[in-house]
Parts: C-alpha cells; structure tokens; sequence
C-alpha cells in the first residue's frame, strides 16, 4: 500500500486512546461503511495501517435516475479502496431506505411532526442491515462518525467524541447495545481537521472534500420535494397566534417545523416562531420566543444506550438536547409507565418539536435517546 506516505503510525501522532483502539483490531477483520467522504475514507486507511483485515462496504440508497443520486460518492468510495488495496462492497439499501427514511421523513411533516431522517438512516440502515451485511464476514463494523465507544465491563457506552463540532452521538443515540458491541469509531478521538491532516498524509485524494448534507436524498427545498410526492394538492391552512387571530394563510403544514421563524409571511415588527402544528385541521400556531418555553415534556420508544434501563417510578438526573448540535441542559428523567417525563432543571428548554429525537447525557456518557411526544 504505498499511498501510505508515513512509515509508522508514530508519524501520524495519534492520541493514545485512539492507537490503542486501532491496536486492539489488529488481525481481526473489519468492515468499513465507505461513502467516499473524507472521514470513511480516514478510518479505512487508519484501520488498514494499524493491521486489520479491511473490506468496505458502500450502501446504495438512491435510482440513478432520482436527481439526488450521487454518482460521485460511490467512484470517490472504489477509488480510495483501489488505493488502499481492500475490496469494495456495494449495498442495494433502496427498498428499506424509501419506507424507513424517506417515507418517515414525509409522513412526519405532513402530520406535523419535525422528523430526523439521520436517527433512523442509522438505527436501521447503516447500524441495520448494513452492518449485518458487513458482520456476515468480519469481526467489527466502523464508522467515521464522531463519537467514542468501549465496554465499561457490564456494558457497551457511547461517548461524545473529542471535537464537539462535529459531535454526532444525537443522532446515533438509538443505537443499541448489540450495534455498539461491534462498532468502532476511531474518529472520535481526534478533531476534524486531525482527520484532514491525516487524510492528506496518507495520499488518499479527498482530504479537501465538501461535507456531506443531513437530507442527502433530497434536491432543492423541503416543501418542493414533499409538496412534489404529495402531488401539489392544496394543502392550505392558517397560521394563526395563541388567541386565535388570523395572521396570513399557508400552503401546507410540511412547509413548517416547531422553532421556525423564516417563511412565515407574517408582517409586523415583532417576530414569530412556529409553536405547534395541528395537521388535521391544517392550523400552524405561533408566538413570541417565550411561548416557546417548556418547563417540561414526554418522550417514548426510548432506547437505554449505555445505562440500565429505568423502572417505572424511578428517577435520573440527566442533561437533555433536542435537536442536533444545542448544547445540552439539566433536566431530570422521570420514567412511568409506557413514557418518561423530563423535567427541566434550571432553565427551560426551547421548540420541543414532537417527532424529534431526545438524547440524554451524563457529561460525555451518552445515557440514550428516545422520540419526543409532546
């Protein structure tokens, strides 16, 4: 492999952590989910340089002929396996893919609820049947999230990665013990631009590569790609304030998410945010910033990442975020019985969207994730 332009892994200088992760592998097989990004790509190489047996796997989630297929993703994924010397898998993902992200993502918005495609693309693609297409002939499974993961001794934890830039456990929060036991996340123990530097060491081609976008399958705005699969039928309504007064008319609730405060059509000095969603009647509600606030709300379908699940009636101090990339708040979870209550300790918490992911965390233990009821 003689792209690789450092001699040992002592020139790459590699945080301990990170090494001894890489070590831990060595003559083990491992499988790498490749996209062609700069950070798949990275853990490949690391991987392959440390002495593990790398395959990688592509998923194949789009036609060629939808207009968001990216043809480049895949050649930039064979080029840097060809370079590397491993093989290359491709993935036919499509048919889950449509019913398990796509279908999720227009459903939600049209019945009001603010979805993230991301949360179930890993819950069921890339920690799904990816993962388990790659296990049927390797030891591990990685990834170039970032995030940081080991078994503490009586369970597999997910852990907040040393960049908190580009910190990703929000949307791997619903991961599972069984997926995290196999799963290896060398990036989360370096900064992106450790990642780039190493990428460009290494000779591998994409270290300047753009980053890749949240709704990767969908090509111009939000309400033209719903709006075009609903079949543009009038789906107007009114958007009006919490007394009730008509503001201005809409073109369909799938147009708004809990928080947004542009594309509104709202005249007036003051601004408005979106405050609730109510999809039969086609009503979108606004308010103030404050009206926004919540002292308190319902989560269910949680998953317990690294702790033992709660009993009903027991209580956890936690810190809570509600959307990718907030910083998180004090809060304390109160479990029941089918749902847990979260309760904010300090301030509250702002644009709870219902449809949302809730990711819990002790400091940087991811303690789980859970969908946000209302």
């Amino acid at each position: 492999m003689r792209i690789i332009m450092a001699e040992s892994m002592d020139e790459l200088a590699l945080p301990a952590d990170m090494l001894r992760l890489l070590q831990s592998v060595k003559g083990k097989k491992v499988a790498v989910a490749m996209s062609g990004g700069v950070d798949s790509s990275t853990t490949a190489a690391l991987l392959k340089l440390a002495g593990a047996d790398v395959m990688g796997v592509h998923m194949l989630t789009l036609p060629e002929g939808d207009e968001a297929f990216n043809r480049e993703a895949l050649e930039d994924a064979k080029k840097v396996a060809s370079l590397l010397g491993i093989k290359l898998e491709t993935v036919d993902v499509k048919a889950i893919f449509k019913e398990k992200v796509i279908r999720y993502f227009i459903d939600s918005y049209m019945n009001g609820l603010t979805p993230n495609p991301c949360v179930p693309c890993n819950q069921f693609i890339k920690f799904g049947v990816l993962m388990q297409h790659a296990l049927r002939s390797s030891d591990f499974y990685a990834t170039g999230h970032y995030a940081r993961s080991f078994f503490n001794g009586k369970r597999h934890v997910l852990m907040r990665p040393v960049d908190r830039n580009k910190d990703q456990t929000y949307v791997l929060s619903m991961l599972t013990q069984d997926m995290l036991s196999k799963s290896l996340f060398p990036l989360g123990h370096i900064p992106k631009k450790k990642t780039r530097e190493i990428a460009s060491m290494l000779g591998l081609h994409v270290d300047d590569k753009a980053e890749s976008q949240d709704l990767c399958f969908v090509k111009g705005t939000r309400k033209g790609y719903i709006g075009a699969r609903m079949g543009n039928k009038c789906m107007c309504g009114d958007i009006m304030d919490s007394s009730g007064r008509l503001l201005a008319r809409h073109e369909g609730v799938h147009c708004f998410a809990i928080g947004q405060r542009r594309g509104l059509g709202i005249k007036g000095s003051e601004p408005h945010f979106v405050k609730a969603i109510d999809a039969k009647s086609g009503k979108v509600i606004v308010g103030s910033f404050n009206e926004l606030l919540r002292d308190s709300f319902k989560v269910g379908n949680i998953n317990w990442s690294s702790v033992e699940p709660l009993r009903t009636g027991e209580t956890m101090d936690c810190q809570v975020v509600v959307r990718n990339r907030m910083e998180p708040q004090d809060a304390a979870i109160i479990q029941n019985n089918g749902f847990a209550e979260i309760r904010m300790r300090g301030k509250p918490i702002w644009a709870v969207a219902p449809g949302q992911v809730a990711a819990f965390y002790s400091g940087d233990l991811v303690l789980g994730g859970a969908t946000i009821l209302g």
